[in-house]
């Protein structure tokens, strides 16, 4: 496998590869990801700390504010990403 120039920056004992089978989605790895490490520390930002149970949380908030509180369709998309 290629080695890409960033994989000199991953710390020790991380892994430079992931096995794609894993998780069936985006989605599946985030859900996964946000309960296993919800209790740790995701985001330290000017004094304030942010566990991964937080920003899970907010993410859910601003997705259903969207999606109830705006005047966006269900298959609205950018350029990249297609939303809800």
């Amino acid at each position: 496998m290629k080695d890409y120039t960033y994989s000199q920056y991953i710390p020790e004992g991380v892994p430079k590869t992931i096995n794609p089978d894993e998780y069936s989605s985006l989605v599946d790895l985030l859900e996964q990801s946000f309960s296993k490490f919800a209790d740790l520390v995701a985001y330290h930002h000017m004094g304030v700390e942010y566990t991964y149970a937080q920003i899970d949380e907010a993410s859910k908030n601003f997705a259903a504010y969207l999606q109830n509180h705006t005047p966006l369709e269900k298959t609205w998309k950018t350029k990249e990403c297609n939303f809800f």
